[in-house]
């Protein structure tokens, strides 16, 4: 005899996981190119920042203040709304990482 089919509400959540509600799916299309706006902004500021210390010029303490902070509060308040919307805005910051350390290989290579 077969088991009786039950209805998906009734089954038990995979591994913790439940369903997922579309506010966090639209959060997280949300996040991804917030993300990487961010990560561009940041990874400018840290350029900006090595650049003003290897020049010996003043600033690059406060530039490293304020992208940490900037770091700190934009996690902080994409946090409140999930883990889906916090892992899509890593995933577009590792974008632009990927595309501050090409340009940065290939600005490199353009010097020698």
């Amino acid at each position: 005899m077969m088991p009786a089919l039950h209805s998906p509400h009734s089954l038990p959540p995979l591994y913790g996981l439940h369903a997922v509600h579309a506010g966090s799916v639209i959060w997280a299309v949300i996040m991804v190119p917030v993300g990487f706006a961010f990560g561009l902004a940041y990874f400018a500021m840290l350029r900006a920042g090595c650049a003003r210390l290897s020049a010996g010029r003043r600033g690059a303490l406060m530039l490293t203040g304020t992208r940490m902070a900037a770091a700190v509060s934009l996690l902080t308040v994409v946090a409140h709304h999930g883990g889906a919307a916090l892992l899509a805005l890593f995933a577009g910051f590792l974008l632009a990482r990927s595309f501050a350390v090409r340009s940065a290989s290939v600005a490199a290579r353009g010097r020698r």
